[in-house]
């Protein structure tokens, strides 16, 4: 008798469950990834990134932030980004603020952006119909963010670590018309839903002076789930970095991403660096270039390239950086860009 009791309660939830549905149309739950300095190094950035990007790449990287940051990301990304070498569709088109932050060794909070997508006119085709799909739909993540600074600032490492507690909040809409073959209109409804969802992030970063070790798995057990559609799962994402740094002037770091998919590893390698010099404006100029390409099909057409410029003015730091296939170079030159902005509060990060 209690046994049929726990089941008659249990079948308000289990036909609300059964009732979800898959999203008719494509949502990519991974973003742009964020950082002109990044980029401009070809995503090598796990290792040798001191930045407040480096939340994204590897939270315990920023253990060796010198001051708090407010940091501003804008993008104008419309193809080429490192989930494109996976097969997964950009859902963030045009040039926009795709990141914000404001962290300090001891951690601290960053919004990112993971979907803005439009489907304008998408068909699906059955054997005596079609259906009609318009729609939007956008999913933010709010990463709260800890580290081994965090409540001891006398730690000295060699060892950091830094996680990410992520926050998901999303919406969407869309409009559906069923038509027969013959494209008389059957049906038409409009879908409203919302979402919640939460995941993490863990990093570890070894730190010799002159070598470092950085290894993240970001977006473990990351959820985003839907009152009405089926839950979404993020991709898993391993990265492994090795980052030399023999002085203040020149660095380098190499770099293995792979995704918990059937996704093949992506390479990428990249190299940073500024100019000596006595009292002169140049001294402030950093510049840097890298490549990045997936182990499978590993050739100069297929490999992305990127190059940055950066200036520091006091508090004051802008981080410049273009990308694009060799064919977006030469013979015209149409690359993506990507603008990072910081406001240290005093003049290193």
């Amino acid at each position: 008798m209690r046994k049929i009791l726990i089941f008659t309660l249990l079948i308000p939830f289990l036909s609300l469950s059964a009732a979800k549905t898959e999203i008719p149309f494509e949502i990519n739950y991974y973003g742009i990834s964020p950082g002109a300095e990044a980029l401009s190094m070809g995503y090598a950035f796990s290792g040798y990134g001191i930045s407040p990007a480096s939340v994204f790449w590897n939270p315990a990287n920023i253990s060796l932030m010198k001051f708090s940051s407010l940091y501003l990301d804008f993008a104008k990304y419309d193809s080429v980004d490192i989930t494109d070498l996976i097969n997964y569709q950009n859902g963030l088109n045009g040039a926009r603020l795709d990141f914000l932050s404001l962290v300090s060794k001891e951690g601290g909070i960053s919004w990112h952006p993971i979907s803005i997508s439009e489907v304008d006119d998408s068909i699906i085709s059955y054997s005596d119909s079609f259906v009609r799909i318009k729609g939007a739909s956008h999913v933010d993540e709010i990463l709260f963010t800890i580290t081994s600074m965090t409540g001891n600032l006398s730690y000295k490492g060699p060892v950091y670590y830094g996680f990410n507690i992520k926050y998901y909040r999303g919406a969407l809409a869309y409009a559906k018309s069923v038509y027969a073959n013959d494209s008389t209109l059957i049906d038409n409804d409009i879908e409203i839903d919302y979402s919640n969802g939460f995941g993490t992030d863990a990093g570890v970063l070894y730190d010799a002076r002159k070598l470092r070790i950085g290894f993240t798995v970001s977006n473990i057990f990351s959820r985003v789930i839907w009152a009405n559609h089926n839950t979404a799962r993020i991709p898993t994402r391993f990265n492994l970095a090795l980052a030399i740094v023999p002085n203040n002037y020149v660095s380098g770091d190499f770099e293995v991403t792979k995704f918990v998919t059937n996704s093949p590893f992506i390479f990428s390698l990249g190299l940073s660096g500024k100019l000596r010099g006595t009292g002169s404006w140049y001294n402030n100029l950093r510049f840097s270039g890298g490549v990045y390409s997936i182990s499978s099909s590993f050739n100069l057409n297929n490999s992305i390239y990127s190059f940055g410029l950066g200036y520091f003015a006091g508090k004051f730091r802008i981080a410049t950086a273009i990308s694009g296939y060799k064919n977006q170079f030469f013979p015209n030159f149409h690359p993506e860009y990507r603008v990072s902005l910081s406001l240290t509060q005093n003049k290193e990060l």
